[in-house]
């Protein structure tokens, strides 16, 4: 395995740079809210990852040379910052700026400029040789007036980079096997006659007999007979551990994400909660819900708290391909601004539960890893009620 290989199946590490003359003080605050979602072990900021008596070059050109992604803070003086001989110090081969830089665009991390305190994107000309590739990478404006939301927008494109073993290419093949077998035998089929939702979801026939609430029985094929593979199609309700599973549903009681083993969880899946903007496992057994409202379906009635405390994303290991998702916000005590992307998509923005008390809205979207996320990325007070995944044809 090469160094750039390993690096990049180790976890993740972001390196934030930035000029203290500059935007220290929200480069200072950038590091608090990364270091919340990824672990301050996995964000490096100089005056606080450095300890006393190391020495700073040698530190700075490890943690280069092992990140995975630089954030590179860039506030209205970045770029015009002189010393104290009035030259500019972008042009100091030596500016340590510009050697973080320049070292993480030569090494093919990520690089993700972040716009604060009102600066503009540098202009090619206005930059070094070293740094003009610097320009062509799409770039984030943090403002303080959405401030969280923005740190969620960086949050959600750091998260991509970030890969466990289930997102490495030996962890991949063995979800998919996992997953594919599952098809084979039906395990992650609702009963027939449900409701398929998924938005725009072309029709795939399931034949195999059914078995219990949330699945489908695996049959009785001969050595001689084929298995059928079927299109995966599951629908999970949110809900706590003592509540009424509805029926066609799997429950999910905000356990971390993992191979599902519970009654009603559908044996042979593997689904659960993450830390949003990581795929770490997040434990969110306790923020369920049933609110027991009199003419509310059991389905919304339940929920998951996706953003009390530390927010979490829901995933589940699914094979490669397109698919179809339909997701329901809401709850009987409507608070919040409720919102959901799924794959970095957006499906539901905002929604406040004035008007309706719940809104379900769907999308199509490709996967390429094997873990389907959904996250509530941009939300306040999200609460999800349940999401139903169906797994498009191949062209």
């Amino acid at each position: 395995m090469s160094a750039r290989e390993e690096r990049d199946a180790g976890p993740l590490t972001v390196f934030i740079s930035y000029r203290r003359s500059d935007a220290a003080g929200t480069a200072g605050r950038l590091y608090d809210s990364l270091s919340k979602r990824f672990g301050d072990e996995h964000v490096f900021m100089d005056v606080d990852s450095i300890r006393p008596g190391e020495d700073f070059t040698a530190v700075l050109t490890d943690v280069l040379e092992r990140c995975r992604a630089v954030v590179v803070v860039i506030g209205p003086g970045w770029v015009t910052a002189t010393d104290d001989d009035g030259r500019r110090r972008l042009e100091d081969p030596g500016d340590y700026v510009r050697t973080e830089v320049a070292r993480a665009l030569s090494a093919g991390v990520s690089v993700f400029p972040v716009l604060v305190d009102g600066a503009t994107m540098p202009r090619a000309e206005d930059l070094p040789p070293d740094l003009q590739a610097l320009t062509t990478r799409q770039a984030i404006e943090i403002s303080p007036t959405r401030y969280q939301y923005d740190v969620g927008q960086l949050v959600a494109a750091l998260r991509h980079l970030h890969r466990p073993w289930w997102r490495t290419g030996a962890g991949r093949a063995a979800l998919a096997v996992v997953a594919a077998a599952a098809v084979v035998t039906g395990a992650l089929l609702w009963p027939d006659g449900g409701d398929d939702g998924g938005a725009g979801a072309e029709e795939a026939t399931a034949t195999g007999p059914t078995g219990g609430r949330g699945t489908t029985g695996a049959g009785t094929a001969t050595a001689t007979e084929e298995p059928t593979v079927e299109l995966l199609r599951v629908r999970v309700n949110f809900q706590t551990p003592a509540s009424e599973t509805p029926e066609g549903y799997l429950a999910d009681f905000g356990e971390p994400f993992g191979p599902r083993e519970g009654p009603e969880q559908g044996e042979g899946l593997t689904y659960g909660w993450v830390h949003q903007g990581t795929h770490d496992p997040y434990d969110m057994v306790g923020k369920g819900r049933d609110r027991d409202t009199p003419g509310i379906e059991q389905r919304r009635d339940t929920l998951m708290h996706m953003q009390a405390g530390d927010p979490g994303s829901w995933e589940i290991a699914v094979p490669n391909g397109r698919y179809a998702v339909d997701v329901s916000v809401g709850d009987a005590a409507p608070t919040g601004a409720h919102s959901i992307n799924v794959e970095g998509v957006p499906v539901i923005s905002g929604f406040d539960g004035t008007g309706e008390l719940y809104e379900e809205n769907g999308t199509q979207v490709e996967v390429t890893d094997g873990v389907l996320t959904v996250d509530c990325v941009g939300g306040q007070n999200t609460k999800i009620n349940y999401v139903h995944v169906t797994q498009l044809p191949s062209a």
